[in-house]
């Protein structure tokens, strides 16, 4: 069978980088077949869509065995649903490729294949497609924002919005009123939990007794464009505790951490986040750049964290600082004296949330239990 990129590369006038188009098992395989055929798109823009993606479609499978379920991504996002043995339909096209791009490569995808229903996963330009198209959309996502931008009004051609947060943490545009479902706030299932320090520090061969300050970054948050190394370094010397360790998650930035902190035998530097449930369990307490998922995740593993914000991702800001056991801090005023203190009131409180953890709705799983229920309903009433 020819690719994706064989039947339609010339046609999307893609940039040369562009054509890198997979083997798509899913063209042709919709026709005739009794299973609802359900296309659950995930912005290919790091990790953070495609594993909140499978793990509620993971729960919905679950819920309805007679769900068909083919992600569809590109760049990292089809990297990671490949690692995890999903099927797939990557769009090849690049991680930074613009919203006209995916566009069009998502319509001619779905005039082909013809799902019965779209499902995306903030990946907004895909419920014009499916409109034209006229596939039944279902959107899924955690944050509205100024109802003039031509992204956000994409929200009005969704038949339903999943929104995996509360109710009230933003104010919802006039054109999706009586759409939106609130199933409370999604966080995936993890691998350790907070009581498992030890367990994990055995694991990662830390000290069992040291204080374990993890870095946590983000994908996209790097030292160019968001630096924290000038003020995190000097108040990580600063913290005065007979055993410490500091592991940073540097990604893209691996090599500009390793140059300054390399030689140091107190600085652990890893490229990947393959052991981040591990390295966050293990920690005392975190340090982010206010990515929302990391500083939700950490709050449902009782551990807090710091969030150090430039102020280039106002909706994260928004959430990071409505939870408890984070400390907001903005980049452009801190110094390191002001962070020295805030992890050393951090290290103090680490103890305590670990013996009792935190009681909000981020533990109980019924934010993706609900979300999960309610796609699930939608499947069925296909």
């Amino acid at each position: 069978m020819a690719t994706f990129g064989e039947q339609y590369g010339e046609a999307l006038a893609l940039d040369p980088g562009d054509r890198q188009m997979v083997r798509n098992p899913a063209i042709g395989a919709v026709q005739g077949d009794a299973q609802p055929k359900v296309f659950f798109f995930a912005p290919g823009r790091g990790s953070a869509h495609a594993n909140r993606a499978t793990e509620i479609a993971g729960q919905v499978e679950r819920l309805n065995s007679n769900a068909s379920i083919t992600f569809v991504s590109y760049g990292t996002g089809a990297e990671v649903l490949k690692s995890r043995g999903k099927n797939v339909i990557d769009l090849g096209i690049r991680e930074a490729g613009t919203m006209w791009t995916i566009l069009v490569a998502a319509e001619r995808l779905l005039r082909d294949a013809r799902p019965d229903l779209v499902v995306s996963c903030e990946e907004f330009v895909v419920l014009p497609v499916a409109k034209m198209t006229g596939i039944p959309a279902i959107f899924i996502g955690d944050w509205f924002t100024n109802p003039r931008s031509p992204t956000m009004q994409t929200l009005a051609l969704a038949d339903e919005i999943i929104f995996t947060e509360d109710s009230g943490i933003f104010e919802e545009p006039l054109y999706v009123k009586g759409k939106v479902f609130y199933s409370g706030p999604v966080v995936r299932k993890f691998k350790y939990t907070g009581r498992d320090q030890e367990r994990a520090r055995r694991e990662l061969q830390l000290p069992v007794d040291a204080t374990v300050v993890s870095v946590l970054p983000g994908e996209w948050a790097t030292e160019e464009t968001q630096p924290i190394c000038h003020v995190l370094g000097p108040a990580f010397d600063g913290l005065r505790v007979p055993d410490k360790v500091m592991i940073w998650i540097a990604g893209r930035d691996y090599d500009a951490v390793q140059k300054r902190f390399g030689e140091r035998a107190d600085i652990v530097i890893t490229q990947n986040e393959s052991k981040l449930d591990q390295i966050m369990v293990a920690s005392d307490f975190a340090i982010t750049k206010g990515d929302r998922t990391t500083v939700k995740e950490l709050a449902a593993l009782g551990i807090p964290s710091i969030s150090i914000s430039h102020g280039r991702r106002p909706i994260d800001d928004t959430y990071v600082r409505r939870i408890g056991s984070n400390r907001f801090l903005e980049a452009s005023l801190l110094s390191p004296a002001e962070l020295l203190a805030c992890m050393m009131d951090s290290l103090a409180r680490a103890e305590e949330l670990r013996r009792t953890p935190p009681s909000s709705s981020l533990c109980s799983g019924q934010g993706l239990a609900h979300a999960a229920k309610r796609l699930a309903e939608h499947i069925t009433s296909i």
